[in-house]
């Protein structure tokens, strides 16, 4: 594995233990205490790290560090994408010293190298340099690199970014300071660094430019992204319906709250399923599912934020709702599911889909979660028992008759 080919050690040998085994004291206690209280806070960490290998020498690695969160949103462990820049350390390193040493490391077979003077005209190229320029311009690349010697390499880009690179070579020139910089062109991911050189007045004389292909690791980067924030969606929904579950319609609720437009009020709706028990009891869990899947799709509506609450409970937020509107929600449902029947394959029956709905207004600032919902809880089961109710009269009404 990489990580083998890199560190020295075998995976059965660091499986289990502290990162620390790399550490090769090059970095204070402050560098790693900010590195560890970004990621642990959730933030991603960017940067390069020296460490040790097994036998001793030292390396230079740029990582990418990525919390991943557990279904509580708490951080339960990261991912580390790394990368070997330990050449191209020491050749920025040399350039630090003299143009020869500059001049000598164009020829770094996985950058592309260019030495250009104060204007930007090409003084120097690498192979690798000269395919990408071949590249850019249209031409191709099996000529001799010697070509593009004294073009300005400001001529050879589109207009957009040759403003870009100029602009950001002259701040290297007034500052004498290095500029790191990424780009993508075409789907190519490029990872730039431009070095001043100084004669022996202490002026920029030439400026040395290296750009190494990173298109792999920023793919990787992305993909990884893409699962994490998967996971992180994956981890607030209910699996049977695909609603939000318990812990994000809360969230959701919450954050409505919090929101300055809060105030314009909202209606929250507990949805209860009529006698799921029984159906479970009596023709069995695939059926009560298929109940609750059926309640949950009726319960579709613009705007709407719907979350499974429990078992048999659905939490709905209509966000700015009036009353009118609350209650066109609720007929809604309810006309929805007199129209839909789930089929018992066992017994062959029909079964019918019904829930209890109670509303709850937000009333302004001092607003709670915990009393929304609970209100609308308490109306919910208000209309539970007037139906029971209403059926019991029913009942005595037709044995009178």
């Amino acid at each position: 594995p990489a990580f083998s080919e890199l560190t020295g050690y075998a995976l059965d040998e660091v499986v289990g233990q502290n990162p620390r085994i790399l550490n090769s004291g090059k970095h204070d206690r402050s560098f790693y205490q900010d590195l560890w209280e970004t990621i642990v806070s959730g933030n991603v960490w960017h940067g390069e790290i020296v460490n040790r290998r097994k036998d001793g020498t030292l390396y230079t690695e740029e990582q990418t560090i990525t919390p991943v969160r557990d279904d509580s949103g708490e951080v339960s462990h990261f991912i580390a994408i790394k990368r070997d820049v330990t050449d191209r350390k020491h050749a920025e390193e040399a350039l630090r010293w003299s143009e020869a040493t500059a001049k000598a490391l164009l020829n770094a077979p996985d950058a592309a190298s260019l030495l250009l003077d104060r204007d930007g005209k090409i003084l120097m190229l690498n192979q690798v340099a000269h395919r990408r320029l071949c590249a850019t311009v249209g031409v191709p690349a099996g000529g001799d690199p010697e070509e593009f010697l004294g073009r300005c390499v400001y001529d050879l880009f589109p207009p957009e970014l040759s403003a870009n690179r100029r602009e950001r070579n002259e701040d290297v020139i007034r500052t004498k300071k290095v500029s790191r910089f990424e780009d993508e062109r075409n789907g190519i991911w490029m990872d730039h660094a431009v070095f001043p050189i100084l004669d022996a007045q202490g002026e920029v004389s030439t400026l040395a430019v290296f750009s190494y292909d990173i298109t792999i690791l920023k793919r990787a980067e992305e993909t990884l992204a893409r699962s994490l924030e998967d996971e992180r969606e994956r981890a607030r929904r209910d699996p049977l319906t695909g609603l939000l579950n318990h812990g994000a319609i809360v969230n959701e609720l919450e954050e409505l709250l919090r929101a300055p437009t809060s105030e314009l009020g909202h209606y929250v709706a507990m949805v209860d399923v009529d006698g799921l028990k029984h159906i479970n009891d009596t023709y069995g869990h695939v059926v009560g599912d298929s109940i609750i899947v059926t309640v949950a799709n009726a319960l579709e509506w613009k705007d709407a934020i719907i979350g499974r609450y429990g078992g048999d409970e659905f939490v709905v937020i209509l966000p700015h709702a009036t009353s009118d509107e609350a209650r066109r929600f609720q007929a809604s449902v309810e006309a929805i599911l007199k129209r839909v029947r789930v089929h018992d394959p066992v017994s062959g029956l029909e079964i019918e889909a019904s829930a209890s709905i109670g509303l709850s207004p937000s009333g302004g600032k001092n607003d709670t979660t915990t009393a929304l919902i609970e209100q609308a809880d308490d109306a919910m089961y208000a209309v539970k028992r007037q139906r029971h109710e209403d059926q019991r009269d029913y009942s005595s009404l037709r044995e009178a008759i």
